[in-house]
Protein backbone atom coordinates (compact mmCIF):
# COMPACT_ATOMS: atom_id res chain seq x y z
CA UNK A 1 0.00 0.00 0.00
CA UNK A 2 0.94 3.68 -0.86
CA UNK A 3 2.55 4.95 2.23
CA UNK A 4 0.46 7.98 2.18
CA UNK A 5 -2.80 6.15 1.24
CA UNK A 6 -1.58 3.81 4.47
CA UNK A 7 -0.75 6.94 6.86
CA UNK A 8 -4.31 8.02 6.13
CA UNK A 9 -6.55 5.27 6.48
CA UNK A 10 -4.67 4.82 10.16
CA UNK A 11 -5.65 8.72 10.61
CA UNK A 12 -9.18 8.51 9.73
CA UNK A 13 -9.87 5.67 12.63
CA UNK A 14 -8.75 7.88 15.35
CA UNK A 15 -8.40 11.19 13.76
CA UNK A 16 -8.61 13.64 17.26
CA UNK A 17 -6.35 10.64 19.71
CA UNK A 18 -3.32 11.75 22.12
CA UNK A 19 -0.62 9.35 22.40
CA UNK A 20 1.05 8.89 25.56
CA UNK A 21 3.97 6.68 24.06
CA UNK A 22 5.67 6.17 27.27
CA UNK A 23 2.71 4.05 28.83
CA UNK A 24 1.71 3.08 25.65
CA UNK A 25 -1.72 4.37 25.82
CA UNK A 26 -4.23 5.90 22.92
CA UNK A 27 -7.14 8.35 24.23
CA UNK A 28 -9.77 9.77 22.13
CA UNK A 29 -11.14 13.38 23.57
CA UNK A 30 -14.96 13.50 23.45
CA UNK A 31 -15.52 16.92 25.00
CA UNK A 32 -18.08 17.19 27.81
CA UNK A 33 -16.93 13.56 28.75
CA UNK A 34 -14.65 14.27 31.86
CA UNK A 35 -12.13 14.91 28.91
CA UNK A 36 -10.46 17.39 30.71
CA UNK A 37 -10.17 15.24 34.03
CA UNK A 38 -8.59 12.19 31.59
CA UNK A 39 -6.32 14.79 29.84
CA UNK A 40 -5.19 16.08 33.14
CA UNK A 41 -4.86 12.50 34.30
CA UNK A 42 -2.73 11.38 31.08
CA UNK A 43 -0.40 14.16 30.98
CA UNK A 44 0.42 13.17 34.63
CA UNK A 45 0.86 9.78 33.59
CA UNK A 46 3.08 10.33 31.12
CA UNK A 47 4.88 13.22 32.91
CA UNK A 48 4.06 15.76 30.38
CA UNK A 49 2.07 18.03 32.21
CA UNK A 50 3.82 21.16 32.60
CA UNK A 51 1.41 23.69 34.04
CA UNK A 52 4.19 26.24 34.58
CA UNK A 53 3.71 27.23 30.65
CA UNK A 54 0.90 28.51 31.26
CA UNK A 55 2.15 32.02 32.18
CA UNK A 56 3.37 32.52 29.07
CA UNK A 57 -0.05 31.39 26.80
CA UNK A 58 -2.37 34.09 24.96
CA UNK A 59 -5.54 31.95 25.58
CA UNK A 60 -8.92 32.97 26.35
CA UNK A 61 -9.98 30.48 29.71
CA UNK A 62 -11.81 31.61 32.96
CA UNK A 63 -9.73 29.22 35.03
CA UNK A 64 -6.37 27.49 34.53
CA UNK A 65 -7.93 23.92 34.60
CA UNK A 66 -9.65 24.27 31.40
CA UNK A 67 -5.61 25.25 29.96
CA UNK A 68 -4.86 21.53 30.42
CA UNK A 69 -6.79 21.73 26.60
CA UNK A 70 -3.77 23.01 25.05
CA UNK A 71 -0.73 21.15 23.62
CA UNK A 72 2.37 22.94 25.61
CA UNK A 73 -0.05 22.27 28.48
CA UNK A 74 -0.54 18.56 28.56
CA UNK A 75 2.12 17.63 26.19
CA UNK A 76 0.80 14.39 24.49
CA UNK A 77 1.20 14.87 20.80
CA UNK A 78 -1.69 14.42 18.16
CA UNK A 79 -2.01 11.36 16.47
CA UNK A 80 -1.17 13.29 13.02
CA UNK A 81 1.89 14.46 14.75
CA UNK A 82 3.52 10.78 15.57
CA UNK A 83 5.32 8.57 12.39
CA UNK A 84 3.53 6.08 10.27
CA UNK A 85 4.57 3.16 12.25
CA UNK A 86 3.75 4.47 15.71
CA UNK A 87 0.43 5.49 15.07
CA UNK A 88 0.11 1.45 13.46
CA UNK A 89 1.10 0.32 16.92
CA UNK A 90 -0.86 2.26 18.73
CA UNK A 91 -3.85 1.56 16.93
CA UNK A 92 -3.51 -2.44 16.96
CA UNK A 93 -0.93 -3.67 19.08
CA UNK A 94 -1.62 -5.49 22.32
CA UNK A 95 0.66 -3.90 24.16
CA UNK A 96 -0.84 -0.58 23.90
CA UNK A 97 -4.01 0.98 26.05
CA UNK A 98 -6.94 2.27 24.21
CA UNK A 99 -9.51 4.34 26.19
CA UNK A 100 -12.48 6.85 25.81
CA UNK A 101 -15.18 7.74 27.76
CA UNK A 102 -18.97 8.40 27.18
CA UNK A 103 -21.28 10.20 29.09
CA UNK A 104 -25.19 10.35 29.12
CA UNK A 105 -26.52 12.04 26.04
CA UNK A 106 -28.74 14.14 27.65
CA UNK A 107 -26.40 15.03 30.50
CA UNK A 108 -23.65 15.93 27.87
CA UNK A 109 -25.80 18.10 25.51
CA UNK A 110 -27.06 19.83 28.52
CA UNK A 111 -23.26 20.83 29.40
CA UNK A 112 -22.31 21.90 26.19
CA UNK A 113 -25.32 24.20 26.14
CA UNK A 114 -24.59 25.79 29.40
CA UNK A 115 -21.11 26.26 28.56
CA UNK A 116 -21.35 27.29 24.74
CA UNK A 117 -24.43 28.50 24.38
CA UNK A 118 -25.90 29.78 28.26
CA UNK A 119 -22.63 31.22 29.72
CA UNK A 120 -21.06 31.74 26.16
CA UNK A 121 -17.92 30.09 26.56
CA UNK A 122 -15.69 31.38 23.20
CA UNK A 123 -16.29 29.22 20.23
CA UNK A 124 -17.90 29.24 16.55
CA UNK A 125 -21.16 29.42 17.46
CA UNK A 126 -22.72 32.65 16.76
CA UNK A 127 -25.52 31.67 14.60
CA UNK A 128 -26.50 28.65 17.66
CA UNK A 129 -26.56 31.77 20.06
CA UNK A 130 -28.62 33.72 18.06
CA UNK A 131 -31.10 31.05 17.74
CA UNK A 132 -31.06 30.71 21.65
CA UNK A 133 -32.15 33.85 23.33
CA UNK A 134 -32.86 33.78 27.25
CA UNK A 135 -36.29 33.07 28.47
CA UNK A 136 -37.21 35.55 30.79
CA UNK A 137 -39.69 35.55 33.77
CA UNK A 138 -39.96 39.45 34.14
CA UNK A 139 -36.44 40.37 34.68
CA UNK A 140 -34.84 36.84 35.31
CA UNK A 141 -33.55 34.08 33.13
CA UNK A 142 -35.67 30.72 33.05
CA UNK A 143 -33.43 28.24 32.79
CA UNK A 144 -35.64 25.37 31.84
CA UNK A 145 -37.50 27.36 29.16
CA UNK A 146 -34.36 28.89 27.68
CA UNK A 147 -33.10 24.58 27.76
CA UNK A 148 -36.34 23.38 26.24
CA UNK A 149 -35.79 26.42 23.20
CA UNK A 150 -32.41 25.29 22.69
CA UNK A 151 -33.50 21.54 22.45
CA UNK A 152 -36.35 22.53 19.47
CA UNK A 153 -33.74 24.11 17.89
CA UNK A 154 -31.30 21.98 17.81
CA UNK A 155 -33.86 19.15 16.09
CA UNK A 156 -35.00 22.22 14.16
CA UNK A 157 -31.48 23.58 13.02
CA UNK A 158 -29.20 21.05 13.70
CA UNK A 159 -26.19 22.03 11.23
CA UNK A 160 -26.23 25.70 13.89
CA UNK A 161 -24.91 23.39 16.66
CA UNK A 162 -22.76 20.63 14.71
CA UNK A 163 -20.69 23.15 13.44
CA UNK A 164 -18.81 22.23 16.99
CA UNK A 165 -17.17 19.57 18.64
CA UNK A 166 -18.52 20.05 21.88
CA UNK A 167 -21.94 18.77 20.06
CA UNK A 168 -20.66 16.10 17.82
CA UNK A 169 -22.28 12.58 18.25
CA UNK A 170 -20.38 10.11 20.40
CA UNK A 171 -20.08 7.93 17.55
CA UNK A 172 -18.64 10.74 15.36
CA UNK A 173 -15.84 11.05 17.67
CA UNK A 174 -14.57 7.64 18.44
CA UNK A 175 -15.63 5.73 15.90
CA UNK A 176 -16.04 2.75 17.54
CA UNK A 177 -16.37 -0.02 14.35
CA UNK A 178 -13.28 1.31 13.53
CA UNK A 179 -11.04 1.35 16.65
CA UNK A 180 -10.41 -1.66 19.06
CA UNK A 181 -11.10 0.21 22.72
CA UNK A 182 -9.86 -1.74 25.75
CA UNK A 183 -12.44 0.32 27.45
CA UNK A 184 -15.26 2.68 26.83
CA UNK A 185 -16.11 4.11 30.26
CA UNK A 186 -19.67 5.84 31.25
CA UNK A 187 -18.17 9.00 33.04
CA UNK A 188 -21.78 9.22 34.65
CA UNK A 189 -21.71 5.60 36.30
CA UNK A 190 -19.72 5.44 39.75
CA UNK A 191 -16.22 4.37 39.87
CA UNK A 192 -15.68 4.07 36.03
CA UNK A 193 -13.41 7.08 36.07
CA UNK A 194 -11.53 5.60 38.67
CA UNK A 195 -10.71 2.53 37.09
CA UNK A 196 -8.92 4.34 34.11
CA UNK A 197 -7.03 6.77 36.96
CA UNK A 198 -6.23 3.14 38.60
CA UNK A 199 -5.48 1.52 35.08
CA UNK A 200 -2.67 4.31 34.57
CA UNK A 201 -1.42 4.54 37.77
CA UNK A 202 -0.33 0.86 37.26
CA UNK A 203 0.79 1.68 33.69
CA UNK A 204 2.87 4.46 34.82
CA UNK A 205 4.32 3.55 38.15
CA UNK A 206 2.78 6.53 39.43
CA UNK A 207 0.03 7.33 42.25
CA UNK A 208 -2.69 8.61 39.19
CA UNK A 209 -6.24 9.99 41.33
CA UNK A 210 -9.56 10.76 39.71
CA UNK A 211 -10.11 14.65 39.99
CA UNK A 212 -13.59 16.13 38.91
CA UNK A 213 -12.32 19.00 36.74
CA UNK A 214 -15.52 21.23 35.63
CA UNK A 215 -18.54 21.96 37.55
CA UNK A 216 -20.56 24.24 35.80
CA UNK A 217 -23.53 26.06 37.49
CA UNK A 218 -24.15 22.86 39.35
CA UNK A 219 -27.70 23.32 38.68
CA UNK A 220 -29.05 19.39 38.24
CA UNK A 221 -29.92 18.45 34.63
CA UNK A 222 -33.17 17.34 35.96
CA UNK A 223 -33.94 20.91 37.16
CA UNK A 224 -33.89 21.99 33.83
CA UNK A 225 -35.03 18.86 31.07
CA UNK A 226 -38.38 18.07 31.11
CA UNK A 227 -39.32 14.47 29.38
CA UNK A 228 -40.10 16.06 25.66
CA UNK A 229 -36.99 17.91 25.97
CA UNK A 230 -35.00 14.79 26.48
CA UNK A 231 -36.64 13.03 23.65
CA UNK A 232 -35.66 15.97 21.46
CA UNK A 233 -32.10 14.99 22.44
CA UNK A 234 -32.36 11.32 22.25
CA UNK A 235 -33.68 12.19 18.35
CA UNK A 236 -30.53 13.63 17.43
CA UNK A 237 -28.19 11.25 19.40
CA UNK A 238 -30.54 8.43 18.19
CA UNK A 239 -26.64 6.83 16.97
CA UNK A 240 -25.10 7.13 20.06
CA UNK A 241 -27.86 5.36 22.02
CA UNK A 242 -27.75 2.81 19.52
CA UNK A 243 -23.88 1.93 19.91
CA UNK A 244 -23.21 2.60 23.85
CA UNK A 245 -25.18 1.01 26.64
CA UNK A 246 -27.17 4.35 27.93
CA UNK A 247 -30.46 4.35 29.53
CA UNK A 248 -33.59 5.56 28.14
CA UNK A 249 -34.44 9.00 29.41
CA UNK A 250 -36.49 9.69 32.06
CA UNK A 251 -37.32 13.02 33.31
CA UNK A 252 -40.38 14.77 34.58
CA UNK A 253 -43.30 15.13 32.22
CA UNK A 254 -45.23 18.33 33.99
CA UNK A 255 -41.50 20.28 34.69
CA UNK A 256 -41.83 22.74 37.02
CA UNK A 257 -39.54 25.86 36.02
CA UNK A 258 -36.73 26.50 37.20
CA UNK A 259 -36.07 30.81 37.00
CA UNK A 260 -33.18 32.20 38.33
CA UNK A 261 -33.49 34.78 41.18
CA UNK A 262 -32.39 38.32 40.24
CA UNK A 263 -28.97 37.89 41.34
CA UNK A 264 -28.13 34.47 39.77
CA UNK A 265 -29.41 36.49 36.94
CA UNK A 266 -27.18 39.01 37.36
CA UNK A 267 -24.53 36.81 38.12
CA UNK A 268 -24.68 35.07 34.65
CA UNK A 269 -23.92 38.35 33.07
CA UNK A 270 -21.27 39.33 34.80
CA UNK A 271 -19.58 36.17 34.10
CA UNK A 272 -20.44 36.49 30.29
CA UNK A 273 -19.38 40.13 30.25
CA UNK A 274 -16.37 38.45 31.64
CA UNK A 275 -15.91 35.67 28.90
CA UNK A 276 -15.93 38.69 26.53
CA UNK A 277 -13.47 40.51 27.99
CA UNK A 278 -11.14 37.59 27.80
CA UNK A 279 -11.75 36.98 24.94
CA UNK A 280 -11.09 40.31 23.49
CA UNK A 281 -7.77 40.66 25.12
CA UNK A 282 -6.65 37.82 23.98
CA UNK A 283 -7.58 38.65 20.45
CA UNK A 284 -5.49 41.22 20.65
CA UNK A 285 -2.49 39.63 22.73
CA UNK A 286 -2.21 37.05 20.02
CA UNK A 287 -2.38 39.59 17.13
CA UNK A 288 0.78 41.03 18.89
CA UNK A 289 2.62 37.55 18.96
CA UNK A 290 0.88 36.68 15.28
CA UNK A 291 3.61 36.57 13.25
CA UNK A 292 5.95 34.12 15.55
CA UNK A 293 3.07 31.65 15.89
CA UNK A 294 2.30 32.09 11.86
CA UNK A 295 5.84 30.81 11.16
CA UNK A 296 5.44 28.08 13.49
CA UNK A 297 2.16 27.09 11.70
CA UNK A 298 3.55 27.27 8.52
CA UNK A 299 6.62 24.81 9.36
CA UNK A 300 4.14 22.58 11.07
CA UNK A 301 2.00 22.85 8.36
CA UNK A 302 4.81 21.96 5.80
CA UNK A 303 6.18 19.19 7.78
CA UNK A 304 2.30 17.61 8.15
CA UNK A 305 2.12 17.79 4.12
CA UNK A 306 5.18 16.00 3.83
CA UNK A 307 4.20 13.19 5.77
CA UNK A 308 1.35 13.16 3.77
CA UNK A 309 -1.83 14.16 6.26
CA UNK A 310 -4.48 15.17 4.44
CA UNK A 311 -7.43 15.15 6.65
CA UNK A 312 -5.30 17.45 9.62
CA UNK A 313 -7.42 20.43 8.01
CA UNK A 314 -10.70 18.90 8.71
CA UNK A 315 -13.26 19.96 11.43
CA UNK A 316 -12.59 16.20 12.32
CA UNK A 317 -9.40 16.96 14.03
CA UNK A 318 -10.01 20.43 15.68
CA UNK A 319 -10.51 19.23 19.00
CA UNK A 320 -9.24 22.11 21.07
Amino acid sequence: MNVDVRRQELLDRAPGALIAKKIKVLYTPVPKSACTSLKYMLAQAEGTYSPETADYLVIAALSRKQLIHEPLIHGLPLIHDVDTDEIEEALTSPDWLRIGAVRDPIARAYSAWENRIFLRAPSSLARARDLCPDVMEGDCINVSGSFDLFTRMLTEHPDAFMSNHHFWPHVYLLKPDRVQYHHIIHVNRPGQVDSIAQLLSERSGKEIVATRMNEGLRIPVGEVCSQEAADRIAQVYRADYDAFDFDAPNYETNLAPRIMTSTETAAVRVIREAVDSINAVSKAARKRVGFRYGLRQIKKSIQRRLKGDKSYGDLKTAYW
